[in-house]
């Protein structure tokens, strides 16, 4: 194998596919503050014997032979600045009751009671992967004969983690994934090492996944369903569970510098990460986690074959033919012309499992115990076909409202078709956090371009600058995975909806900034009372509520009810009914829906509530996005069953509702900023974003016995879409429903 003195030493293709015979490239909680690390967790047993079939490789037992090399400091410039000089926010005295937050989360910067291992780069062996063709019907396909794609991707990347693994006090310590797009001449993998870093800090073991490989092959292009990845992020895992399990040793037999994470690493607490492609790539791998799709050597070798005879003619699919990484691999084919003249191909096994061995060459495995996801986080992820029925696994979607890489803004989608479980069981919360102003490419350092800027951004100038977002960026993707999977609760009250961004990881000179940075909660079935969400599968719910009672509109001149959409540019909304109005298609999210306009205040919606019992939940909530203007407000009242009412301003809880980052003043959202009005055609693209108000501000009413819920519209005019009316639990007030005093 090649010991890298640098990240690696060259760009064009290295150790990258089988040429002309394989493949090619182209270019709620308590105030605990300390992690729930040094506790000992036993490992899954595994099974004793494996059934191998004959065109199989047997299952790799002992150390991981690879190379590791430390990545010099001079190459991993501080492209994050920490911590700003800024007073961090006062919360305003209030009635706790009625206060939107209840404190200012801790920022990330915080000095952790572990010392950081240097960054190393590793190289731990190769994977035969098969991506995902997107195109059936491509005619290279038909050459193919239905055959997969191949590729040969090496198991690398770089590591960090805490030196404290050197004490043997039985410790264990949580595992960060991160898994990279699609940029190909990039060193990627090194641009969340500003993550790492300060993960590494806190006591966390952190990889970062190189997928180059991946990315220069032109079959990356066709991985629409990023099988590839996702087999490489196993892969992965399953080379550290078997550092965990046996160590890693040097291609010389000395214990390797991995070597101490045996016995370190807790497959309990292990949360993941990808950016881009790699987003996907983490949707997909959390699929198969529970249904792997595998190699064999039997794949390799038809092939070898197949591409050996020029069935594939991989000149058309823009191939750099790499034929000196491989030859004993193409050596094992043999050619012959028969008298049709077609070439046929017969591989000789024994010399192609000897090059398989020679290049450590290990295939997806098919079958294997899931892995126990404690967190995932897609950071701008592409979505390039419709992924659902992710489950058992608290997760995450952060979009930036400038993406011009990604421009359909796919996040919200996945988080749209998987926020509700298919599992009733499920206990895991979901989360959308919608970043205005930020760009597709600055949460990497490796990504320094910016890509297109949205004309809405450019236009109004709340973009972000690099080290803005990455400072942002910072806080949501570590408070997460530190929340999450290490079980820091003092992160909990951000994650509920309860606290305030920290001013740490705000922008320069920006003390808050939560209008900036948006969350949406979903919580699982037991936290939740859902009153509405408009997907029509079993009733109308234009006419009644999933509690039976009766839902009015007045005031409105039009309205339509959208369904989930599984269209790629699902934003336009085909099949809303009667027809989809006009502007919402700069909704960018791909949830059902109803839209309404009005041109006179007060407009409203009104629910029969049929005396619905608020108690264990703390937390009346709705997803909302306005058009028309910039921004709109909600009067949202609460009618129990003595006929007492009390009403809330929505905007008094939440920045959803102004689609400019600008904090609630100069009689925002009621009034535009002139500065912020922009025609829609310009593309100020929306979320649905979620209205969370606390049930203890509805002041002096039976919430035990809830009758009517309304919603009232008292612009001028305007459009709002709306969904997801529910009660939810956030662990703000975890008491029985209150009875108002006569």
């Amino acid at each position: 194998m090649i010991q890298w003195t640098k990240p690696y030493a060259s760009r064009a293709c290295l150790l990258g596919a089988l040429l002309v015979a394989v493949t090619g490239c182209d270019n709620g909680g308590s105030a605990e503050t300390s992690p729930t690390f040094g506790t000992v967790v036993s490992q899954p047993a595994q099974p004793e014997t494996v059934v191998v079939k004959p065109t199989e490789q047997p299952p790799v037992t002992g150390p991981v032979i690879g190379d590791v090399t430390a990545v010099p400091a001079e190459q991993l410039p501080e492209l994050i600045d920490k911590p700003l000089p800024v007073s961090p926010p006062i919360l305003p005295l209030s009635d706790p009751a009625t206060a939107r937050f209840l404190s200012v989360a801790p920022d990330t910067f915080d000095v952790g009671k572990y010392k950081s291992s240097l960054l190393f780069t590793y190289d731990l062996g190769r994977l035969f992967l098969q991506p995902t063709s997107g195109e059936p019907e491509d005619v290279e396909l038909k050459k193919h004969k239905g055959k997969k794609y191949g590729l040969i991707a090496p198991i690398r990347g770089s590591i960090r983690y805490p030196e404290e693994v050197l004490k043997a006090d039985g410790s264990k310590y949580p595992l960060i994934v991160f898994l990279h797009g699609q940029h190909n001449g990039d060193v990627s993998h090194l641009g969340y090492d500003y993550l790492g870093k300060d993960l590494a800090t806190q006591g966390y073991v952190v990889v970062s996944i190189d997928a180059d490989t991946i990315n220069m092959s032109k079959q990356s292009g066709m991985d629409n369903g990023n099988r590839g990845r996702a087999q490489l992020m196993l892969a992965t895992l399953d080379k550290l569970k078997q550092v965990n399990e046996a160590g890693q040793i040097d291609r010389f037999g000395n214990p390797g510098i991995l070597n101490v994470l045996k016995g370190k690493l807790d497959f309990d607490r292990l949360g993941i990460m990808g950016h881009s492609r790699g987003g996907m790539g983490i949707s997909t791998t959390l699929l198969q986690n529970v249904a792997r799709q595998g190699t064999t050597f039997a794949d390799l070798k038809d092939y070898v074959a197949e591409a050996a005879a020029g069935i594939i003619d991989f000149g058309f699919m823009g191939y750099f033919h790499e034929m000196p990484n491989y030859p004993e691999i193409v050596a094992a084919a043999t050619t012959t012309k028969g008298a049709d003249g077609l070439m046929t191909a017969t591989v000789d096994e024994a010399k192609l499992q000897a090059a398989v061995k020679k290049y450590d060459i290990g295939f997806a495995v098919a079958e294997a115990p899931p892995y126990k996801f404690k967190g995932a986080l897609l950071l701008a992820p592409t979505q390039s076909i419709p992924i659902m029925g992710v489950t058992n696994v608290p997760f995450a979607t952060l979009v930036g409202s400038c993406d011009g890489d990604v421009q359909s803004l796919t996040g919200l989608a996945f988080f749209d078709r998987n926020r509700y479980s298919t599992v009733d069981t499920d206990p895991s919360p979901h989360y959308q956090v919608w970043m205005r102003g930020a760009n597709h490419n600055f949460f990497s350092t490796e990504w320094r371009d910016r890509d297109t800027l949205r004309p809405a951004c450019s236009l109004n100038h709340f973009y972000l600058n690099e080290k803005e977002q990455r400072r942002s960026g910072h806080f949501i993707i570590n408070s997460f995975m530190r929340y999450h999977v290490g079980g820091e609760m003092k992160f909990a009250n951000y994650w509920n909806g309860q606290a305030r961004f920290p001013a740490a990881n705000c922008p320069a000179g920006e003390g808050t900034c939560d209008e900036r940075i948006i969350l949406s909660i979903q919580k699982s079935a037991k936290d939740r009372i859902l009153i509405q969400r408009f997907d029509q599968k079993k009733l109308d719910e234009t006419k009644t509520n999933r509690l039976g009672g009766a839902f009015v509109m007045t005031g409105f001149d039009q309205s339509a009810v959208c369904p989930l959409s599984m269209e790629q540019w699902y934003y336009k909304k085909k099949g809303c009914m009667p027809n989809a109005l006009k502007n919402f298609e700069y909704i960018g999210s791909a949830t059902e829906l109803l839209q309404v306009s009005w041109k006179a205040p007060g407009a409203k919606l009104t629910t029969d509530l049929k005396n619905l019992s608020t108690a264990g939940m703390d937390y009346l909530t709705f997803r909302a996005a306005a058009t028309e203007t910039v921004g709109q407000e909600i009067l949202v009242s609460l009618t129990d069953s003595n006929g007492k009412t009390a009403t809330v301003t929505a905007s008094d809880y939440t920045d959803a509702l102004y689609d400019i980052p600008r904090p609630k003043a100069g009689g925002i959202p009621m009034i535009d900023n002139p500065a912020d009005v922009i025609p829609e055609t310009d593309g100020i693209f929306r979320a649905m974003n979620m209205v969370a108000i606390p049930l203890s501000a509805f002041k002096d009413i039976d919430t035990s016995k809830l009758s009517t819920l309304q919603l009232e519209m008292p612009r001028e005019k305007g459009g709002l879409a709306i969904n997801d009316i529910e009660l939810q639990n956030f662990g703000r007030a975890p008491k029985p429903a209150t009875t108002a005093q006569n």
